[in-house]
């Protein structure tokens, strides 16, 4: 049994990158991916500047593969600017035009994209409308965000059941109809609002009830093996 190379972390490649005087076009995909994933841990480590910073060379260099060959770095721009859009939603509202761009071109790389049932596409398209959507909304303008946030969840209504019930994907879905309830209670429809605020909390539960789920079934594999490990395990012996 071999030994596994260590993955990289996108910090290591995005620094090795980014500080390289010439890239090969390869090179340049990679610097684009790393720059994206690093600035994604950045914004969860509470790095903002950093991270937005970080994303918008993401984008750069994202945007220059994407208009030499669209259809082949369709997804790298299009993650880039969803990444960095949502990123910018702690910004509000001083942020919004600048989701408002993001979104805007997010859209126009990902529209061959809209009807498609890739688990990986439906879940960019969607986070697409949703950000946009919850920008919309934070910034008062709820009949705005309802139309896009309503795309977003038909969007990943095209998901499976194995992915739609995913713990990431059902708190992404809570925090959705969450706003979908808030805009609904905008309108004045009150019924209305109360009612998906209700189907959003179900969600939230269920988000925590299938984190709990995994962590109890990874401590169980766990605790076999460390049970058995140094242990030899034998088949019978059946010839005597």
């Amino acid at each position: 049994m071999g030994f596994r190379t260590p993955k990289r972390r996108p910090a290591q490649d995005y620094a090795e990158l980014r500080d390289k005087p010439s890239r090969t076009r390869a090179e340049e995909l990679r610097y684009a991916e790393a720059a994206r994933a690093y600035a994604v841990e950045l914004g969860d480590a509470g790095r903002r500047d950093e991270a937005l910073a970080v994303g918008a060379e993401a984008v750069a260099a994202s945007r220059a593969a994407y208009t030499a060959q669209p259809a082949r770095h369709r997804r790298l721009h299009g993650e880039s600017l969803v990444s960095l859009a949502t990123l910018s939603l702690a910004g509000l509202p001083a942020s919004l035009d600048e989701i408002r761009t993001l979104t805007d071109e997010a859209f126009a790389v990902l529209r061959p994209w809209r009807d498609d049932r890739s688990p990986a596409r439906v879940r960019l398209v969607s986070r697409a409308y949703a950000t946009r959507g919850h920008a919309e909304l934070e910034v008062g303008e709820p009949a705005t965000a309802e139309p896009l946030l309503w795309r977003a969840h038909e969007t990943a209504c095209r998901f499976s059941a194995r992915y739609r019930t995913t713990p990431e994907n059902l708190r992404w879905w809570a925090g959705v109809v969450s706003a979908l309830a808030r805009c609904r209670r905008a309108a004045g429809d009150t019924d209305g609002g109360d009612q998906l605020a209700a189907q959003a909390h179900k969600l939230a539960e269920a988000a925590k009830g299938m984190a709990r789920a995994g962590k109890e079934l990874r401590a169980a594999v766990s605790d076999v093996r460390d049970t058995l490990r140094g242990r030899a395990v034998r088949a019978p012996d059946n010839d005597g």
